[in-house]
């Protein structure tokens, strides 16, 4: 059996709490957290370091508890939604996964729906690409199947990862389509290339993965400095 880590974090996190504010409860079902990607000896200042990606995904407590059930660090990531592939190329590129945990106020992390997307993307981007959000909001909704979004693309997810094609849509790009021009296909493709809004993600606030189906609720917050949380733990996964 693998150590109780999660625990772990808790005492740490516990401790620092204390010494910020003397008397201060920590509540366990508070936790929220986040797998944080970085070369190694970077110490990230932010939830993400590309500083264009204006919202991003947490943990919450009940997927942070599984970390004490996975047999592996590798299978907790797996857990997440995170592929074996994508895990093996990160690890060859010698990028380190962190996982920060930290007692949150929920109001601030919602779940990640998508009117609670929507809502954070006009925060987040401004009223350009929040009125663009808004207008595909009910055809994000009710499309299922991300197959649908490539046919009216004319390219896949993939091809679109290529700066160079025309359905390679940045938040720049879509703010200059002219808002009744806007298709549900701009938006979600935007939603995948800057905001790491996967092609599994279904807008219900639980994760997903490719076989096992819905996984468990996720928040979603604005991108930021991690100090200003307050205190946190931290632990390498897959050292």
């Amino acid at each position: 059996m693998r150590p109780l880590r999660l625990q772990e974090l808790a005492l740490v996190l516990g401790q620092r709490a204390e010494r910020r504010s003397r008397g201060a409860s920590l509540r366990a079902d508070r936790f929220l957290g986040r797998v944080i990607r970085s070369l190694p000896g970077v110490r990230p200042a932010n939830w993400d370091s590309d500083h264009g990606r204006k919202v991003v995904f947490f943990l919450g407590p009940e997927a942070l508890s599984t970390l004490i059930e996975c047999r592996s660090d590798r299978d907790f990531l797996m857990s997440l939604g995170y592929g074996e592939r994508f895990i093996e190329e990160q690890q060859e590129k010698r990028i380190r996964f962190d996982l920060v945990v930290f007692e949150g106020n929920f109001a601030s992390y919602p779940l990640a729906t998508w009117d609670n997307l929507a809502r954070l993307i006009r925060v987040g981007y401004g009223p350009a690409i929040g009125d663009r959000m808004d207008r595909a909001l009910s055809s994000l909704k009710s499309t299922r199947d991300f197959r649908e979004f490539e046919r009216n693309a004319g390219a896949t997810l993939h091809q679109a990862e290529d700066p160079g094609s025309p359905a390679h849509i940045t938040s720049e790009r879509l703010a200059r389509i002219p808002l009744q021009d806007v298709a549900p296909w701009h938006v979600r493709y935007f939603l995948a290339l800057v905001c790491n809004v996967n092609r599994l993600y279904a807008g219900d606030g639980y994760t997903r993965t490719e076989n096992a189906g819905q996984g468990f609720p996720e928040r979603i917050g604005l991108n930021g400095p991690i100090l200003t949380v307050g205190p946190t733990a931290s632990i390498e996964l897959l050292p």
